[in-house]
C-alpha cells in the first residue's frame, strides 16, 4: 500500500513538473481552459494530467492482476521480453500518431494544396497502403519464421529502422506528388512492423493470458501514443516555427525504440521456450 501511494506521489510530482516544463517552452503561455478552486488547468496540463491519470489506472491493473492472477502477472509484467516489447511498441507508435496526425496539415500549407486534393489521397494511402502492408508485412514474418524463431522480429525491427530515412526523405520532398509518393513508402514501412510484434505478443504467454496481453499492449500504444505524439509534434512545431521540423523531432525517439527491440530479440527464444515452466512456477496449474 506504501508503495502504491509512493508512486501516485509521484505521478502527481511528474505532471507538475513535465506542464511547467512544456509551459515554458512556448514564448506565449497558453490560456486556462478552467479553473479548479484558484488553479489554472492549462492545455498543457490537461495533457499530462490524462497521461497521468492512465499511468495511475495502469499501476492499480498491475496491483490486483498481482493480487489475483500472479501467473498472468509474471508472464506480462515480471518479463523483460514483454515489457521491452511494450516499451517499443509505445514509443514507435508515438512517432506513427504525430506522423500521421500532421502529415494533412503539412501537405496542404507546403505546397499550397486543396483540402480536397489532399484528404482524398491520404485516405487512399492509409486505407490502401495500410492494409496491403499489413497483409504482406504478416505474410513476411511468417515466411520469415520459418529460418530463425526470431524471423517475426526481424522483419519488425527492420520496418522500425526503415521509417528514419524514409520520414526525412518524405520530408524533403519539393512538389505535391513527390510528398505523395514518398509518403506511400513512409507508410508501408510504418505499418508493416505489426504483424510480427503483436504475433510475438501473442506467443509470450499462455492461451488464456493473451487477451490480458492484448489489452495492456493495446493501452500503452493508445495511451502514449496518441496521447503524446500529437502533442509533442505541435509543441516542437510552435517553438521552431516548422511544422517539419517538428513531426521528424519525433523520430529522435528511434534510438530507444532500437534499444528496446534489441533486448526483446535477444531474449526472445529463451522467453518462449521457458513460458510454461515460469507460468507453473507463478502457480499456474498446468
Amino acid at each position: 500500500m506504501a508503495l502504491s501511494f509512493a508512486a501516485l506521489a509521484m505521478i502527481v510530482l511528474a505532471v507538475i513538473g513535465m506542464t511547467r516544463f512544456t509551459e515554458g517552452l512556448v514564448s506565449t503561455p497558453p490560456a486556462p481552459l478552467f479553473h479548479l478552486g484558484s488553479m489554472p488547468v492549462t492545455s498543457h496540463g490537461l495533457e499530462w494530467a490524462t497521461i497521468g491519470l492512465g499511468l495511475a489506472v495502469v499501476l492499480g491493473w498491475v496491483q490486483s492482476l498481482k493480487q489475483a492472477d500472479r501467473p498472468t502477472y509474471k508472464l506480462l509484467w515480471g518479463n523483460p521480453q514483454m515489457i521491452s516489447m511494450t516499451v517499443a511498441s509505445a514509443l514507435y507508435m508515438t512517432q506513427t500518431y504525430g506522423l500521421t496526425t500532421f502529415s494533412f496539415k503539412y501537405a496542404v500549407t507546403q505546397f499550397h494544396a486543396s483540402p480536397s486534393e489532399v484528404g482524398a489521397k491520404l485516405a487512399l494511402v492509409t486505407g490502401g497502403v495500410g492494409l496491403i502492408a499489413t497483409l504482406f508485412g504478416g505474410w513476411l514474418a511468417d515466411f520469415a519464421l520459418r529460418f530463425s524463431p526470431r524471423g517475426r522480429l526481424y522483419v519488425s525491427f527492420g520496418a522500425m529502422i526503415g521509417v528514419v530515412p524514409l520520414a526525412y526523405l518524405t520530408f524533403a520532398a519539393t512538389t505535391l506528388d513527390q510528398y505523395f509518393w514518398r509518403y506511400c513508402l513512409l507508410s508501408f514501412s510504418t505499418v508493416m512492423w505489426l504483424p510480427g510484434v503483436a504475433a510475438t505478443g501473442q506467443e509470450l504467454v499462455l492461451p488464456r493470458m493473451r487477451g490480458a496481453a492484448a489489452a495492456s499492449y493495446n493501452l500503452a500504444t493508445g495511451m502514449f501514443g496518441l496521447g503524446l505524439g500529437p502533442f509533442l509534434v505541435g509543441l516542437i512545431s510552435d517553438k521552431t516555427g516548422s511544422l517539419s521540423q517538428g513531426i521528424l523531432s519525433v523520430y529522435w525517439l528511434s534510438p530507444l525504440v532500437w534499444i528496446a527491440m534489441f533486448i526483446l530479440v535477444k531474449g526472445l527464444p529463451k522467453a518462449e521456450a521457458t513460458r510454461l515452466d515460469r507460468a507453473r512456477a507463478a502457480g499456474e496449474p498446468v
